[in-house]
């Protein structure tokens, strides 16, 4: 089987590594000619069972959209889904099956992910949620792109816990957001994200059941701690849709649909209206 990659920085080197241990054939293609092995993406996707569009996120929905009329059937779109209109995220949920496209919510497979959703919470009156650190030694294009679209795994991770709220009052700039949301069931919580100086993930759950999540760890449901590989999530999702590609699985309840990455968009772009 051949894995196409269309963009080659940190996050494509990481996807035809994971593709590569899987045992496809891969092949990559950057606007940086000497970082990839094909001189055209359309080379790249010749005969590929499955694209990866790891580009900036302003050029995601068109890279989507030519890989698929290339021909190659199941397309995996690393997160933000875009960071410009929704009417273009919109306008690719018509035009592309959505049964064999996905986005890169790579933290859904983090242990301290499952746990928190697999969990009994009871009744949650009240969190905190936080997704901030810097983007110095990061590439330029994310200076263009608000953390709302950037840290948007926090997002993803609200709406898959509580659905999207019913009441937002924020405050954005270019840098980042702090905002308060409320759902008609009483829910409250509170949501910071910012390109700050200090590297803070985590989301505070207080109810019956308080306890707090990080990448990778959860503190409380019964244990102190749950640690695991702060890497073995970016292979698991990997190793899940190559599964369901070869028929393994007949579906996933764990990789992000086209349909849940458009939502997480319409929540960024409600918190920064």
């Amino acid at each position: 089987m051949k894995a196409a990659i269309i963009g080659c920085g940190q996050i494509g080197q990481r996807h035809a590594h994971n593709f590569a241990r899987l045992g496809y054939d891969v092949a990559t293609w950057d606007a940086i000619a000497d970082r990839c092995t094909a001189s055209y993406a359309s080379e790249a996707c010749d005969g590929a069972s499955l694209a990866i569009i790891a580009t900036p996120p302003d050029i995601h929905c068109i890279g989507a959209l030519q890989v698929y009329e290339w021909g190659v059937p199941w397309i995996l779109i690393e997160k933000p889904l875009n960071a410009g209109p929704l009417f273009e995220v919109k306008t690719l949920s018509k035009m592309l099956d959505k049964r064999m496209v996905f986005v890169g919510y790579c933290l859904r497979f983090a242990l301290a992910t499952c746990r928190l959703l697999q969990a009994d919470l009871g009744h949650v009156r009240y969190f905190e949620a936080t997704y901030c650190g810097p983007i110095d030694a990061r590439q330029t294009w994310l200076k263009t792109c608000h953390p709302a679209f950037e840290y948007s795994h926090i997002l993803d991770l609200i709406l898959q816990l509580w659905g999207m709220p019913d009441e937002i009052e924020s405050i954005a700039d270019a840098d980042g957001l702090v905002a308060v949301c409320g759902w008609n069931s009483g829910l409250r919580g509170t949501l910071r994200m910012d390109y700050g100086p200090i590297i803070d993930t985590r989301l505070r759950i207080f109810g019956d059941v308080p306890c707090e999540w990080r990448r990778e760890s959860i503190i409380g449901l019964g244990d102190d701690e749950t640690v695991e590989d702060p890497r073995a999530y970016l292979l698991h999702e990997a190793q899940e849709l190559h599964a369901l590609i070869t028929g393994t699985i007949p579906k996933s309840d764990k990789l992000c649909t086209l349909d849940e990455a458009i939502r997480v968009v319409e929540f960024a772009e409600r918190l920064l209206a």
